[in-house]
């Protein structure tokens, strides 16, 4: 289904982190970029985030829990945006199956993960960090691209993402928020390149004390004359 690309190649919300003795956002950040769901703000404990087309197709169901300090315990993705995917920590390492197929992150110091790795030990992924120990590439081998990310001038937001295959930059996404500070997640995600050609991403959520709860988005993508509509229910309980 040509939707799991496309959705799955713009980016998702990716808050910026600073692993600390403290809660990290940093697994939380990442996981949402690969698998396709939104990064929820704050010292999370559980996370249930359901994602539905306007015909009541699960786009994407994702059932999440992490430590107190950030790092990620359990990991369930499921629906059509997605294979499915469940992943447990065991032994120091975040171990399980995507898509019928044995994988394994690697962690390093306060359990950033390092890698993605197949059951063969072939590296599948690799990501980069920055001086502030923001993402800043994701080298997918699997997929022969990198995506190299971009911060606006507070740190803390995505403003850009650039997907690179051979070389040549195939997607280009500029991301619009409305207000950052208390409504973090209602964005606007302006997309073009030889990939997709134009792209949007729009959402608005309703909040809780700056938590989203309930949100609704809309993909557009204009070369394949593709719309789609979908209402998001998010569960959040913190530490």
């Amino acid at each position: 289904m040509k939707i799991k690309v496309i959705i799955l190649s713009i980016p998702i919300f990716l808050s910026a982190c600073t692993p600390t003795e403290h809660y990290s956002e940093s697994n939380m950040s990442l996981f949402a970029a690969v698998y396709g769901f939104e990064a929820i703000e704050g010292p999370v404990k559980e996370l249930h985030f359901d994602a539905k087309a306007a015909n009541n197709v699960d786009l994407i169901t994702v059932q999440a829990s992490f430590d107190h300090k950030g790092c990620l315990s359990s990991l369930s993705v499921d629906g059509e945006v997605n294979s499915k995917v469940v992943l447990k920590k065991i032994d120091g390492k975040l171990s399980g199956v995507d898509n019928g197929k044995k994988v394994i992150f690697e962690l390093g110091e306060h359990c950033v993960i390092l890698n993605k790795k197949a059951e063969d030990g072939n590296i599948l992924k690799q990501f980069t960090y920055d001086e502030n120990h923001r993402l800043s590439i994701d080298n997918s081998f699997d997929e022969g691209r990198l995506r190299k990310y971009s911060y606006d001038a507070s740190g803390k937001r995505i403003s850009g993402i650039e997907t690179i295959q051979g070389g040549t930059v195939i997607d280009k996404v500029v991301m619009h928020y409305k207000d950052p500070e208390n409504k973090y997640l209602d964005y606007f995600a302006d997309g073009n390149g030889p990939l997709f050609g134009r792209t949007g991403i729009k959402i608005t959520c309703q909040y809780h004390d700056k938590t989203p709860t309930k949100c609704q988005a809309g993909y557009a993508f204009l070369k394949d004359n593709l719309f789609i509509k979908a209402s998001v229910d998010i569960k959040t309980t913190f530490y």
